[in-house]
């Protein structure tokens, strides 16, 4: 599983050692299916379980918690960290990350095509960097539930995806779909609404249709739906941000399908943020379904006001909390 937020990875290598895999095999199949070549093949390294759990926890980070705790849409801050802590740390087979450039990593102990399964993914991660870096140094400033980032995530895994998808020919592992679960669900729009895009693009554009995603992946999630969707400008200094309709899915339920644009800030104390709707009749629904202190509506815009406890000037760090 691709983790997206750069540190820096100091390891000890048990094994250089591909066991039974024929890499060439593998190489050659995934170059084939996916339209690109491997620049420089890299070193695939074995760890055992416990090492790859520790370079994921590593570049594990939890900055949505100060921004989406607020809002209502992480309803248990200590639950949740303890949740994607325990999801990600532990379904890890494979590895890569750009922090530790030339390498992919495997897990020991692993079925041979489970361990085959990981390489294929983590390999066109890789292949994702080689060829489009600036991809993932847009990450970096990002965080799980943040609009753009979604988008990208969204592309970046659903592509690695759907290369696996047809190297293997099933379609078992794409995760169900989690009502109203923040985590559960975005891991769902991340494999399996990226893998949907990413195919409906093949079979539009072939590879072409493909490798374009990559080299020009959207900014919003509203995307993904066929759906228009603008920034808006919020009355404050400092970072503006947007999470989007996928984000606020879980807030509003279906009535996010009905939003248009958004913007989210914080001021000092101050979280402010403004939602806008295709209709007033939508817009006067949403207000039903959000609680903060001080909120109001204008046709078809809600526009909020919440404090957090600490103040901070770049949301997502720490000093932000609900």
């Amino acid at each position: 599983m691709f983790q997206f937020f750069k540190k820096t990875i100091s390891l000890i290598i048990l094994s250089l050692f591909v066991f039974g895999l024929d890499l060439a095999r593998i190489k050659a199949k995934i170059e084939e299916i996916g339209g690109l070549k491997f620049k420089k093949f890299p070193q695939v390294v074995y760890l055992n379980q416990e090492q790859v759990k520790k370079l994921v926890l590593r570049e594990l980070n939890f900055r949505e918690v100060k921004i989406l705790s607020p809002l209502g849409i992480i309803k248990d801050p200590k639950s949740y960290i303890k949740r994607k802590t325990s999801l990600f740390s532990g379904a890890g087979i494979g590895f890569f990350s750009p922090s530790s450039p030339g390498k992919v990593f495997v897990a020991k102990g692993w079925p041979e095509s489970f361990q085959e399964f990981a390489l294929v993914h983590e390999l066109r991660h890789y292949l994702q960097w080689e060829h489009f870096p600036h991809l993932f140094s847009s990450l970096q400033g990002g965080f799980l539930g943040e609009d753009r980032t979604n988008a990208l995530l969204a592309i970046l895994e659903g592509d690695a995806t759907w290369v696996t998808i047809r190297y293997f020919g099933k379609k078992e592992f794409l995760p169900p779909e989690f009502q109203g679960d923040f985590l559960l669900g975005m891991v769902h729009f991340f494999y399996s609404e990226g893998y949907n895009l990413v195919e409906k693009e093949w079979e539009k554009e072939g590879i072409e249709g493909v490798i374009s995603l990559l080299r020009n992946p959207p900014d919003n999630t509203a995307f993904f739906f066929k759906r228009p969707y603008r920034r808006i400008n919020c009355p404050c200094r400092g970072r503006v941000l947007s999470l989007g309709m996928e984000t606020y899915r879980f807030l509003l339920g279906e009535l996010a399908f009905h939003l248009k644009g958004d913007c989210l800030c914080q001021e000092g104390k101050k979280l402010k943020g403004i939602l806008v709707f295709d209709s007033p009749e939508n817009s006067a629904l949403a207000m039903g379904e959000i609680s903060y202190k001080i909120k109001r509506r204008i046709s078809e815009k809600i526009i909020f006001e919440l404090e957090v406890r600490d103040d901070s000037s770049n949301p997502g760090e720490k000093g932000n909390d609900p």
